[in-house]
């Protein structure tokens, strides 16, 4: 008899094909939900016992209260005349763009500033923050107490083995324990939104009045530090100027005694009228003033910018601020900034979009850095076209004096000690002016931010929400115990339906054959007189067994299967009784030669087996046993521990089989499995078809495919596979719609 080959299937999670190749078939939603409703009480179970949980977590989490104050970053835009750079990024206040204000979030969230406010409220003898000063549940000091000895264990040997730790170092005195800082600073939050003026310090606590306490403390210790710092650096730059003041008054004194001192000695008195090179004199005079005073206030600005470019503190040079470009550039670095605060909740640091918005606020800072160095340069040329042209005015002025050689040595040095003393007196007058402006805001104690809400006791908590925590662990509990049941169904291997059967192995499912517990025999079941849906659905294998697309029922049939325990011997018995029953000439030979089952199934003591007529070569019907109660002949066989395979090949069993098929309308050979052992592959040479047992969701897909291939490599005439050993109960629970559940629904039928 030909392989009846089923066409393609369309639904499975695998399957091979007649050709042993493997093809892989979309997912059958519709078994995924029937294996869910079979396993919904696992389902069900799952998602209570974790739902039960999480509620139980979650009454134990104490409610988290919420409170932050506002803080306003002052923008202050006034700035020095031009004749003040030196000491102008001393004195400008906070400038109103996003680096500052990334500057003052990172200031208030430092470690210093955390541990003042930790030591100032004492946060660390607070069990809320010190995890060592926290007391354990009574489920936890019991589970604890539990597994105190198994931790005992371990210890004594994992110091045995020398894997000891190093002991922790003890904290110097009036430190603070590392974990306390982390969780202080993790309950503090510092925001910024859309670039604004405006800095909101939240802190969380499980106490309200603790939580607006601590906000405040971090906002008067952070306002403090900047009043601090401010006057600091106001005073440093007055102390410097202060010092420079004194040399220059002591120079100016000096140049202008000298110049009195020598017009007294040699009788320079000034009059009103003057020549024309005296007024040409003049005027070249009071451009060099004028330049050497231009000279000095552009090399003061050249060394107090290129003194802020060391320390990182470009963006308080007046140059760099008044740059349209850079302002332009720090706009669009604070949009970025924004739009990188306002994602990163939301997506996280690693998120594609933060690295991009990062990458794009860096290249920002590149072409800032690019733009400094550029006016930093112009800044350096100014300076050297003010010297030169101050070189140039004093050539000039030197030159007129050597035409001036007339009116004597004297009115000449007369006339440059005056010079020297004008030049030094401007100077200084300029460094006073400035020097009264740093001494004001040095005096004034004002910070750069201030206060213009303080945090106050929340009247609600903030979190955790209890609900939505219970909603989301009710949906991934329901999803994980799905999941499981999926799994499970799948690492289970087995086959359910003969649907799925039919799919798995691309060949036709003969339908399934019901587990008999608690029943004496199932030879007995089928002779019974009372209807049974046993032998109804054996007679509905054997009829679609008979109608054979060639036209010719079988005539030698070989039962075999994948594994041992898979209730082949049974279904081969209960085939060939069954046939018997209904009239039809039947033989069953025992071929499970290592171990042999019909004679017990069909209660039988025989004097000559099978194995003994083979191998004395006797007459085909030696040992040939009549079953009264059904009018069925076989043959039962007894233990054999010899080559197996020579018996099988000999004349004795070509005979035998030869003789049956022509004394009997059917022949049904009962085989050893067929990956245990080859018997059923040589057998099946001489077999019309060849009938493969599946136990019902126990056999594993592997073992099946295994089989199929054995069999179809060696050519045999494969007709088909019959899951046996069903649970009818839980068949008829699965809902697999097919004739077999639909007849176990209806148990009055056979009752």
């Amino acid at each position: 008899m030909s392989e009846q080959v089923l066409p393609s299937p369309h639904r499975g999670a695998h399957a091979r094909d007649h050709h042993g190749r493997d093809h892989y078939l979309e997912i059958d939603i519709v078994h995924l939900a029937r294996v869910v409703m079979r396993r919904r009480w696992t389902v069900l179970i799952t998602t209570a016992f974790l739902t039960a949980a999480t509620v139980a977590a979650v009454s134990t989490m104490p409610p988290r209260y919420s409170a932050e104050t506002t803080l306003l970053l002052e923008s202050r835009n006034s700035r020095l005349s031009a004749l003040q750079p030196a000491t102008e990024k001393l004195i400008q206040g906070l400038q109103s763009d996003a680096y500052v204000i990334r500057t003052e979030m990172d200031l208030l969230t430092t470690r210093s500033l955390a541990e003042k406010v930790i030591r100032a409220m004492a946060l660390d003898q607070s069990p809320e923050f010190n995890p060592k000063l926290q007391t354990q549940s009574p489920l936890r000091k019991a589970i604890a107490d539990h597994l105190q000895p198994v931790r005992e264990a371990f210890l004594a040997v994992r110091d045995s083995l020398g894997l000891a730790p190093e002991p922790e170092p003890e904290l110097p005195p009036g430190s603070i324990d590392e974990e306390v800082v982390r969780e202080v600073m993790s309950r503090l939050t510092v925001l910024n939104e859309g670039g604004a003026y405006t800095l909101r310090v939240r802190f969380v606590s499980r106490d309200p009045h603790l939580a607006a306490a601590v906000a405040n403390k971090f906002s008067e210790f952070y306002l403090a530090d900047q009043a601090n710092t401010r006057e600091e650096s106001t005073r440093a730059a007055a102390r410097d100027i202060a010092s420079r003041l004194d040399e220059l008054r002591q120079t100016m004194l000096a140049s202008e005694t000298a110049a009195r001192t020598f017009r007294k000695d040699h009788g320079l008195l000034e009059v009103n009228g003057t020549t024309l090179l005296n007024q040409e004199l003049v005027n070249l005079n009071g451009q060099l003033v004028a330049a050497a005073a231009r000279r000095a206030e552009l090399d003061a600005e050249l060394k107090e910018a290129e003194r802020a470019l060391s320390s990182r503190a470009s963006m308080m040079v007046s140059r760099v601020v008044d740059s349209h470009l850079i302002q332009t550039l720090r706009e669009q670095e604070a949009k970025l900034q924004s739009a990188e605060g306002n994602l990163l909740e939301r997506l996280g640091p690693r998120h594609p979009d933060i690295q991009n918005l990062r990458s794009q606020r860096a290249a920002l800072q590149d072409k800032i850095d690019q733009e400094v160095g550029r006016i930093l340069g112009s800044l350096r040329g100014e300076v050297r076209a003010a010297q030169g042209r101050e070189e140039a005015l004093r050539a000039r002025l030197d030159g007129l004096t050597v035409r001036q050689g007339a009116l004597g040595d004297n009115e000449i040095r007369a006339a440059q000690l005056d010079r020297e003393a004008q030049i030094n007196r401007t100077i200084y007058m300029n460094l006073l002016e400035q020097f009264k402006q740093v001494d004001q805001r040095s005096t004034n104690g004002q910070s750069d931010a201030r206060l213009i809400s303080a945090a106050v006791a929340p009247s609600k908590p903030s979190g955790p929400s209890k609900s939505m925590i219970v909603v989301a662990a009710l949906v991934t509990s329901a999803a994980l115990g799905v999941l499981l049941v999926i799994i499970s169904d799948w690492l289970r291997g087995g086959i359910s339906d003969v649907e799925k059967l039919e799919e798995f192995h691309n060949a036709v499912g003969y339908g399934l054959v019901p587990e008999l517990d608690g029943k004496p025999n199932p030879v007995g079941e089928i002779l019974a007189a009372r209807p049974s849906y046993y032998r109804e659905a054996l007679m509905a294998i054997g009829a679609e067994l008979s109608l054979a697309p060639s036209g010719r029922a079988p005539k030698i049939i070989v039962v075999t299967s994948s594994l041992p325990q898979e209730g082949k011997t049974v279904l081969a018995t209960s085939l060939a009784v069954t046939a018997a029953r209904a009239g039809g000439r039947t033989l069953l030979l025992d071929f499970d030669l290592r171990r042999p089952a019909v004679g017990r199934l069909l209660d039988s003591r025989p004097h000559t087996d099978l194995p003994a007529t083979l191998i004395d070569n006797g007459a085909p019907g030696q040992g040939l046993i009549h079953h009264a109660e059904s009018g069925l002949d076989y043959i039962p066989s007894s233990s054999v521990t010899g080559n197996v395979q020579s018996l099988l090949r000999s004349d004795a069993t070509r005979g035998l089989l030869a003789w049956a098929a022509t004394q009997y309308d059917l022949v049904i050979l009962d085989t050893p499995p067929v990956l245990t052992a080859p018997d059923s592959l040589l057998l099946a040479a001489w077999a019309d078809a060849v009938l493969l047992a599946v136990r019902w969701e126990r056999t594993p897909r592997t073992a099946i495919r295994n089989a199929m291939r054995l069999l179809r490599v060696s050519n045999a005439p494969i007709a088909g596979t019959v899951l046996t050993r069903v649970n009818m109960q839980q068949h008829a629970r699965y809902r697999y719609g097919d004739v077999d559940h639909v007849l176990s629904k209806r148990n009055s039928y056979y009752a």
